[in-house]
């Protein structure tokens, strides 16, 4: 009755995220990263993040993320192929976007990572 309350795991058995220093996305342009797990933090200030384990560091993923991989731990295909290795972040680069920012009322550039995920 109470196994709907059970944590999903997502990330793969053995690895241990406790000494693993954080990095950006950006800090991984022009490289693939294969992942190991990820998670999802709500400690922020802004809502719901995303955390991709994978190359030795946890990775601060842009918030866009969230639903994409939302999707992968609800679909135990797709979570399973994650666990054991078959997912890599490819073709990551830093990209100018206009965005609209609500504190200045206007349209600002923002740099931001984009990237394709690719089965491995």
């Amino acid at each position: 009755m109470f196994e709907k309350f059970n944590l999903t795991n997502t990330i793969r058995e053995g690895v241990d995220i406790s000494d693993m220093e954080f990095k950006s996305l950006s800090d991984f342009e022009g490289m693939k990263i294969k992942v190991e797990g990820f998670y999802f933090n709500n400690k922020g200030n802004y809502g719901e993040q995303l955390v991709v384990i994978g190359n030795g560091y946890q990775i601060n993923m842009p918030k866009r993320a969230v639903k994409d991989f939302k999707e992968i731990a609800n679909n135990k295909t797709m979570l399973n192929a994650v666990l054991s290795g078959h997912l890599m972040i490819v073709d990551i680069k830093v990209k100018e976007v206009e965005v609209y920012d609500d504190d200045i009322q206007a349209k600002v550039k923002k740099s931001t990572p984009i990237y394709n995920l690719k089965d491995c």
